[in-house]
């Protein structure tokens, strides 16, 4: 609101103040009532907290006022909100970064199934940020964000994935039976049990054929129940054993096991 200049009151502010001071002592005066202030909707609450925080549509970037509005939105419960704020708590923007305060309203928001919320929680857990690494439990994160279409999850495990050991040749399977009378391999981890970030083994039983060959596979104990049987049925099939000799014959060993480990870390 303009100021006006004492020396510059025009003589229709004048008149008004003489018909305001001719109004008798006992009439009531009405007192000015304030102007309506509209409530601010969520929609627009959400907006501007998306807008500071990134400078997106009519609104500058400004650590502040992303801070201001997206506090505002995650307090009514908006997931959108929650998960701003926890980014913004998570890298210090407009706010002492936090990575307590960051976990808490990234949790919030991916209760209610906000896929980036999940997806950070997987990788504050992957790199272990503020908590104490958790492979497993970061994969369980990211596994879910893929669920609800979160592409960046389905990259972040590829990068982090376990590498899968490469076959052997023959030349290497030859020298490993004539040093240890035996060439075992690592099991390739199943991808759905890498994703969800489940781990596991199997005990294994099999018989070993004449030309030292793995058969008949029987699984005595794995845990959890039938999640990596086959990864370690085919890994056993690669095994290869010296041909044992009783009296320059070559014969068959049945009974021979193996346990199988399936450990993210």
């Amino acid at each position: 609101m303009m100021l006006i200049h004492p020396l510059r009151t025009t003589l229709a502010t004048a008149t008004a103040l003489l018909a305001l001071a001719s109004v008798s002592v006992g009439a009531a005066v009405e007192p000015a009532r304030p102007m309506d202030v509209q409530p601010i909707d969520d929609t627009e609450v959400q907006t501007r907290c998306q807008g500071y925080a990134l400078g997106t549509g009519s609104y500058p970037e400004d650590a502040d006022q992303a801070y201001r509005w997206c506090r505002e939105s995650a307090e009514r419960g908006i997931p959108r909100g929650q998960a701003f704020l926890g980014s913004l708590y998570y890298d210090g923007t407009g706010v002492m970064a936090d990575t307590g305060q960051a976990i808490y309203w990234f949790t919030l928001a991916a209760n209610q199934d906000d896929a980036d919320a999940i997806r950070n929680l997987g990788v504050i857990y992957l790199m272990g940020k503020g908590v104490p690494q958790n492979t497993r439990t970061a994969f369980r994160y990211l596994s879910r964000a893929a669920e609800l279409g979160d592409q960046n999850a389905l990259s972040t495990m590829e990068l982090f994935k376990p590498p899968q050991p490469e076959a052997p040749s023959e030349n290497e399977i030859q020298a490993m039976l004539e040093q240890h009378g035996v060439a075992k391999f690592q099991p390739v981890y199943p991808e759905h049990a890498l994703q969800a970030g489940i781990e596991g083994f199997v005990e294994l039983e099999y018989c070993v054929d004449r030309d030292g060959r793995t058969t008949h596979f029987n699984i005595i104990r794995s845990v959890p129940a039938g999640v990596f049987d086959a990864a370690a049925i085919d890994a056993a099939k690669q095994f290869r054993y010296r041909v044992e000799l009783q009296d320059g014959v070559p014969v068959e060993r049945h009974g021979v096991g193996h346990r199988f480990s399936f450990e993210l870390e």
